[in-house]
């Protein structure tokens, strides 16, 4: 009779030896499910009227997206233990999800933010903002994953367990930014004497021991920065929208486009292209500017391409309006 335990031994060595890097949420999941479900309980006897009482419960406290990773995780388990020959895994409900977050900074947002972040926060946060790179790939670069002279970054294994390039060459800003870094790098590395391996490290004001670590938790003076630049409802995570936004208006190939970002799939891209009002207001100014050119008076008293059109088919003339639309 499998447990709980079974199940938390199950999924903890499915997780280690494919090498996931989310064991820790899982691990929160799991006791979730110990919870609800009881330590000792028997599961052969979850079945789906089981689990929707599981998602009733976990939803008063959570959002749909968190009940159906846990969810997820105990299927995992039980599918496991199926293929095992200890039980059978049974029909699972399925919960829709409509909280996709649509946030991104606008230009003028990231610059109101900058001054306000401490020295060392600043690089990273416009380094996310240019590439989208997901913030555990940026915090995690080193120096040696950084060539100047090809002007390109590499990294060898990202979340979606591929490597990734971005070059730099001919792209300024960023060449700048990791310029300036590497000059600040070297400068706080004469001042430790010490060698600092990372390109975004840490240099709190409070906590010198911690200078020239890799740069991890940043939730307070991220907090900080947006309340005095009268910004709210911005995370970290929205500057990957805005890097897909601004590769999609740069007229960027789709699929080059999820080679830098690292999306694998293009449901996925699509879901991070958020259009807001004013790209909206853009592209009816856009069509308003082509169709003017379209219907432009032609030189010489020739007549408009609609009217010539129309005439070739021997319409009646007068059902054209003023400037060459067509009725």
């Amino acid at each position: 009779m499998p447990t709980m335990k079974d199940l938390r031994e199950t999924v903890i060595g499915h997780y280690r030896r494919n090498q996931l890097r989310s064991l820790k949420r899982a691990k929160e999941a799991l006791k979730k499910l110990a919870r609800f479900f009881g330590a000792k309980c028997d599961l052969a006897s979850i079945d789906y009227l089981a689990l929707t009482r599981f998602i009733d419960w976990d939803m008063k406290e959570h959002a749909p997206a968190t009940a159906l990773y846990s969810l997820s995780i105990l299927r995992k388990g039980l599918k496991e233990l199926e293929r095992a020959g200890l039980l059978h895994c049974p029909v699972f409900p399925k919960i829709r999800i409509r909280n996709a977050r649509k946030v991104f900074f606008e230009e003028e947002e990231l610059r109101a933010m900058q001054p306000h972040l401490p020295a060392y926060l600043r690089s990273l946060v416009l380094f996310l903002a240019l590439t989208g790179w997901r913030r555990g790939e940026a915090t995690a670069l080193r120096w040696s994953d950084i060539d100047f002279t090809q002007g390109i970054i590499r990294i060898n294994d990202s979340k979606n367990g591929e490597g990734r390039i971005f070059p730099f060459r001919d792209f300024p800003k960023l060449r700048a930014l990791l310029e300036e870094q590497r000059q600040r790098t070297t400068e706080l590395e004469k001042k430790l004497k010490k060698a600092i391996p990372w390109v975004f490290w840490s240099q709190p004001e409070i906590r010198p021991y911690q200078w020239g670590e890799r740069l991890r938790d940043f939730r307070k003076s991220w907090i900080e920065a947006l309340r005095l630049a009268g910004l709210r409802d911005k995370k970290p995570h929205d500057l990957r929208r805005t890097a897909v936004r601004n590769l999609t208006r740069a007229g960027i190939p789709r699929a080059i486009a999820m080679k830098l970002i690292g999306h694998k799939t293009e449901s996925i891209y699509t879901r991070y292209d958020i259009v807001s009002e004013p790209d909206l207001q853009n592209a009816t100014a856009q069509l308003g500017r082509y169709l003017e050119r379209k219907t432009a008076p032609v030189a010489n008293n020739s007549p408009g391409p609609c009217i010539v059109e129309h005439r070739a088919t021997g319409g009646d003339e007068s059902a054209w309006f003023p400037g060459g639309y067509c009725q």
